[in-house]
């Protein structure tokens, strides 16, 4: 018999991790422009907040992708709780009926409504694996045939880049994205 080995999420203060999260039964709760602003939006704040240095990220319909380094007082895993915790607080009020539907066959399993249990997170120790990790991202939406090219999709790092939110290397500027969801 094949023994369950559940997912061992790494991440510890100021490491550069690579995490996803994704909605509770893969509910697309993210299939609005405006929902994907609040989601961008709330990411972008709350690695702010925290001072977590974000690198990357992308919102897809029913999940996220960060590249960032975790600030120096807290794990991934306690990054990904506020993170998380905050989003959906957010977000909540402006989900549209269906998509309360879509929740509702899971609603008060594990106190949870949202988002689902956990996260996946991998610490990125080499500049080679922060590339390929970057380029996940980046293709995230290419790969799902919702654009062509990385630049064209609104909700993410790339596209931020492309439209000035960046710095004098050509880095993420958080602040200057943050703009473009508000």
């Amino acid at each position: 018999m094949a023994r369950y080995r559940h997912w061992k999420n790494h991440g510890l203060e100021a490491d550069c991790v690579f995490v996803s999260a994704t909605c509770l039964d893969f509910a697309h709760l993210f299939s609005s422009d405006a929902q994907k602003d609040l989601l961008a939006s709330s990411l972008i704040e709350g690695c702010m907040d925290y001072k977590a240095e974000l690198h990357a990220y992308v919102v897809m319909s029913n999940h996220f992708h960060l590249l960032c380094n975790t600030p120096p007082s807290m794990t991934a895993s306690d990054l990904m709780r506020q993170l998380k915790s905050r989003s959906a607080r957010l977000i909540k009020p402006h989900l549209s009926e269906s998509q309360i539907e879509a929740l509702k066959q899971q609603e008060g399993l594990n106190d949870r409504t949202f988002w689902q249990r956990g996260y996946r997170g991998v610490r990125v120790f080499s500049a080679s694996a922060f590339d390929v990790k970057a380029r996940y991202i980046a293709l995230n939406p290419v790969r799902a045939g919702i654009c062509k090219e990385p630049e064209e999709y609104r909700w993410s790092s790339v596209f931020a880049i492309a439209n000035g939110a960046h710095d004098e290397f050509n880095q993420l500027d958080s602040e200057k994205a943050l703009r473009l969801y508000k």
